[in-house]
């Protein structure tokens, strides 16, 4: 038995469930999260303050951080069932490229200034501005991501 790929119940039905699928998904997440908060916001921070450490610390520190969110975000979806990616498709997709352009001007920032200029504050100032940043982005993007789910 073939199944035809251009009936439009099937691919009315598809959508539907798709969508019924994101709402299930939106609905699990929390508002907001403090554990999850606070050790994505800590990784933010010192992502941005690894450039100005001496080496091998700042790899060490890059390998550490990256485990840490990588960790975070199975305990997550372990958690909670479901991770969503800040770059799926909808109104999340601006905040989280826009977040991760920011973040990253921040750190070259850091870098070149560290560089040039030979300056280690500017990483902790622009670490906190980096934490900031990201979470007004982060309670955006979780507004924007509750908006797309819910159809409005």
């Amino acid at each position: 038995m073939t199944q035809n790929s251009n009936d439009p119940h099937q691919a009315r039905d598809a959508l539907e469930d798709a969508e019924a699928h994101s709402r299930s998904a939106a609905a699990r997440l929390p508002e907001n999260d403090s554990w999850y908060e606070l050790i994505w916001l800590a990784c933010i921070g010192g992502l941005v303050i690894t450039p100005v450490l001496p080496m091998p610390f700042n790899l060490l520190a890059v390998f550490a951080l990256v485990f840490a969110l990588s960790k975070m975000m199975s305990s997550y979806q372990e958690r909670y069932g479901v991770w969503v990616s800040g770059y799926r498709r909808g109104r999340t997709r601006i905040i989280a490229i826009s977040l991760s352009v920011l973040l990253f001007a921040i750190m070259i920032s850091v870098w070149i200034i560290r560089l040039r200029l030979g300056l280690i504050w500017p990483a902790f100032a622009g670490a906190a501005i980096a934490v900031l940043i990201s979470f007004i982005l982060s309670r955006a993007w979780m507004r924007a991501y509750r908006r797309d789910t819910s159809g409005s």
